[in-house]
């Protein structure tokens, strides 16, 4: 029973962060204010940057959290340790994606 609540836990934050990040990037001036501050300090974004940023504005990328909450559904539910994991680390590995397509480049700029 804590087993399960601890990776429901988890993927309620991890999914959390997701829309989060598709909410402010995507609708509200996230890109515009990133995309000034590259302007600012002459920088070039990584390709992998602006194609992320290209494609929040598209309703599928909302497939993301909702899958990802599935799969960690899904993983609260297993009794397999591979499953469990394979559950938990996908919506993992999907919001640090997203993370690091912007970050990663703001953090080549130097200070």
């Amino acid at each position: 029973m804590i087993k399960k609540m601890i990776i429901l836990l988890i993927t309620f934050i991890v999914v959390g962060y997701q829309i989060l990040f598709i909410y402010g990037f995507g609708y509200l001036d996230g890109r515009k204010q990133i995309e000034t501050l590259w302007k600012f300090h002459d920088f070039k974004p990584m390709a992998y940057s602006i194609w992320v940023l290209d494609h929040l504005n598209y309703k599928i990328i909302w497939l993301l959290p909702i899958l990802s909450l599935i799969s960690g559904i899904w993983a609260a539910w297993q009794s397999n340790y591979l499953k469990i994991f394979l559950g938990v680390s996908i919506p993992i590995i999907v919001v640090t994606a997203l993370y690091a397509a912007v970050y990663i480049s703001v953090l080549f700029i130097p200070a």
